[in-house]
């Protein structure tokens, strides 16, 4: 504002000496009445208000920039582990065994005469000697039991599948910007002459 003093006192010496040089030296104050009458010159300087921007270089971080980016990529099927509780039924083994069978006797009745009767009784009668022989069965190797499996089970079959990811495009950095900070507002001077004609 200051800067601007020389200039206004240069404006107003311009203007205000030729009116001046038309004025008499004699006349006082008093004679301001009748000085209306005749005609006078007014000059009002008006330098306005202005605001002031202030602009400063700043060091500031610049975030990378991505963007979004599909590939096509092959994924394996997929599989889980479960266990399941099953029951076992006993392994067996048929085995052959040489054994020995004693004679075997049954109960008869035994009908004998004497004279002109008949006797009848009862006896032990041998129907079977006794002899070797191959006798089958089975040998429980394993008994019955519960067990539990485990087993895979396929949750889902192997497809192709778009995978999303982020593709850099910009890296971080840094960099220098002007920064404009808040404008400061400032009143102009007012400056005022009257010169009586």
């Amino acid at each position: 504002m200051f800067r601007k003093l020389p200039l206004l006192a240069g404006t107003v010496a311009v203007i205000g000496l030729p009116l001046l040089a038309h004025a008499d030296p004699h006349r006082d104050f008093h004679d301001r009445d009748h000085d209306r009458d005749r005609g006078s010159v007014h000059v009002d300087l008006n330098l306005g208000s202005h605001e002031t921007r202030y602009v400063e270089p700043e060091r500031v971080w610049v975030e990378p920039v991505y963007q979004p980016a599909y590939e096509r990529v092959w994924v394996p099927a997929e599989y889980r582990t479960v266990t399941e509780r099953i029951w076992r039924e006993p392994v067996t083994q048929c085995v052959t065994e040489r054994v020995w069978v004693p004679d075997r006797f049954e109960l008869r009745e035994v009908v004998t005469r004497q004279g002109h009767h008949e006797v009848v009784r009862r006896e032990n009668v041998l129907v079977e000697p006794g002899h070797y022989a191959e006798v089958k069965h089975d040998v429980v190797v394993t008994p019955g039991h519960y067990e539990d499996v485990v087993h895979q089970e396929l949750v889902c079959d192997a497809h192709w599948q778009n995978v999303e990811h982020q593709q850099l495009i910009a890296p971080g950095h840094w960099e220098t910007r002007e920064v404009t900070y808040a404008p400061r507002h400032e009143e102009g001077a007012r400056i005022s002459f009257h010169f009586p004609l």
